[in-house]
């Protein structure tokens, strides 16, 4: 067991002998000061104070030192100038227990370049650190620096990782600290798309009495800061998830799978897409699996009090200057994927506007409306819509 204390004029660095190679008659407790005179090796006794042992030792002492040295070095490091930038969860924000995305990127590049091997781990329940499989720092897209993505379960709410880096023969661990996680009472609702209904909707359901935390990412920044949620693992923080069409068309297609497969296992999806619908029917992939049938063309929305009633909120239709918004109208109506929840016209199937159905273990809630444009983004009913 090591030891390390600091003091004006000397640095003592202890531990208990026993496996180094003194005659059994001399093996007790002894440690290695470091003073003015350079290190000396001490024998500690119960009854006497400690004794300078013969300078057969002194090399002994030498190298007790040097090695602790070695073992310490990385940690004193980390502690200091955290050489990893370490991104946990979306936005920093993830729940302890649920397997979350990380990413880890050099804070220096010349410290670490694309194709070395990065380990990364975590804190258990039980404080034990677990190992990641190895990753490779990769520079995607033009990425500087390089970065590499795990997916963890930090097991502690006082959670730590240790980053282990190999660039050839050298191998360096570093110890950083993680942002605090959410309690496990609150529920997470991931934005992904510029919404400001859902912060005024997390702030009426908490008013309630319900423990909901938002977290925005918006427009550009899907790209970069989901840069690791091409699993379904990576969204298991998630409650529920809005994304907007949009915003979608923005991400890169693993991430999309990654979402799909998160849906189909279990989770909830709101896709609001109206205008944006067409573009994203278009462009293939799992997305356009998310709306409820094929779309035969745009057509204006005249009448919003279809969607005002089921927000059960008014001011909409009596908004002026507003052209009306787009919105899709299916190939087939009487045969849409789902339950039609709302819509415009006398019937069901004139123009259906809100779709809620199954996919896979999950559901999907198709809104025919471009949160993220006007007239519904900056209308105040917006918020009890969603």
């Amino acid at each position: 067991m090591y030891a390390l204390s600091f003091n004006s004029s000397s640095l003592v660095a202890g531990f208990v002998g026993g496996n180094c190679e003194l005659p059994p008659s001399r093996r007790r407790s002894w440690l290695v000061a470091v003073g003015r005179g350079g290190p000396m090796l001490l024998e500690l006794s119960p009854t006497h104070s400690p004794r300078r042992l013969s300078w057969r030792y002194q090399d002994l002492a030498r190298i007790s030192l040097i090695f602790f040295v070695l073992m310490t070095s990385t940690q004193v490091t980390a502690a200091g100038g955290e050489p990893w930038r370490v991104d946990v969860g979306f936005a920093g924000a993830y729940r302890a227990g649920s397997w979350t995305p990380v990413v880890v990127s050099p804070a220096d590049p010349a410290t670490a370049g694309a194709g070395d091997t990065i380990h990364v781990w975590a804190e258990d329940a039980d404080g034990q650190f677990v190992r990641s499989p190895p990753v490779t720092l990769e520079a995607r897209d033009g990425e500087r620096p390089p970065a590499a993505r795990v997916r963890l379960r930090v097991g502690r709410p006082t959670g730590r990782v240790r980053i282990e880096h190999t660039r050839g023969s050298q191998a360096t661990t570093s110890e950083q600290p993680l942002p605090q996680p959410l309690p496990a009472t609150h529920r997470v609702l991931l934005v992904l798309g510029d919404v400001p209904a859902a912060r005024r909707a997390v702030r009426l359901i908490t008013a309630e009495g319900r423990k909901m935390h938002a977290v925005e990412i918006i427009g550009a920044d899907a790209r970069t800061r989901l840069a690791a949620g091409n699993s379904a693992r990576d969204y298991d923080s998630a409650d529920a998830v809005i994304v907007t069409g949009s915003c979608v068309m923005a991400l890169p297609p693993g991430t999309v799978a990654g979402l799909d497969a998160w849906v189909r296992d279990g989770g909830r999806l709101v896709f609001a897409a109206g205008a944006t619908a067409k573009a994203v029917e278009q462009g293939g992939g799992p997305a356009a699996t998310w709306l409820p049938g094929a779309i035969e063309r745009l057509v204006p929305l005249r009448r919003l009090a279809a969607v005002e009633a089921f927000a059960r909120a008014g001011g909409l239709a009596t908004r002026s200057g507003q052209t009306p918004p787009l919105v899709p109208l299916f190939v087939d109506r009487t045969r849409l994927a789902g339950m039609i929840d709302a819509f415009d016209g006398a019937a069901a199937t004139d123009l259906p506007l809100v779709v809620r159905r199954p996919h896979g273990f999950g559901t999907i809630t198709w809104l025919g409306v471009d949160l993220d444009a006007e007239p519904f983004r900056s209308w105040p009913g917006a918020d009890s819509l969603i």
